[in-house]
């Protein structure tokens, strides 16, 4: 291991390595972001295993451009690591794979196209000028924070 690694240094190391390995916890954060770190192993050209928490992963496991493991799960992810090293051949094959579906698929053009339409011919949301409604009252919302501490903190935090 080489510890802590500047980050202008790191993408040199992904032309040495064989796979980049992602390990992630199954959180919300993980789950509602992506992995800058992945797509530029893609445009690398390295084989990428990574736990399956977020829609990237999800779409790696689907278009079989890499390889994935149930998170939190350390023989799925020793498994996986064990094949990769006796198949480094198919590692080569799947790094191809994962470079060219990220060229032609994880560009802005592709990763914009539903917004660059609406640009084209801008147009309100369907709900505009219709009443919203609200649930509670301020009173009420505020009751409901106070009864959780935590809730209580962000919410001074936030008004005030």
């Amino acid at each position: 291991m080489k510890g802590w690694v500047a980050g202008e240094d790191v993408p040199n190391y992904y032309f040495e390595a064989d796979v980049g390995i992602n390990i992630d916890k199954d959180i919300y954060e993980v789950r509602l972001g992506s992995k800058n770190r992945i797509l530029d192993w893609f445009r690398a050209g390295l084989c990428v295993l990574s736990s399956n928490v977020c829609e990237l992963t999800d779409i790696i496991e689907k278009e079989k451009i890499g390889y994935t493991f149930k998170p939190y799960d350390s023989k799925d992810l020793s498994a996986k690591l064990v094949y990769l090293a006796n198949h480094p051949h198919e590692v080569k094959k799947t790094a191809i794979a994962g470079k060219k579906y990220g060229l032609l698929n994880f560009n802005f053009n592709k990763t914009t196209e539903e917004l660059q339409k609406w640009a084209a011919s801008p147009t309100f949301s369907p709900d505009r000028g219709k009443e919203r409604k609200i649930f509670f009252s301020r009173e009420e919302a505020l009751e409901n924070l106070e009864q959780n501490q935590y809730c209580h903190c962000l919410y001074s935090n936030f008004w005030n």
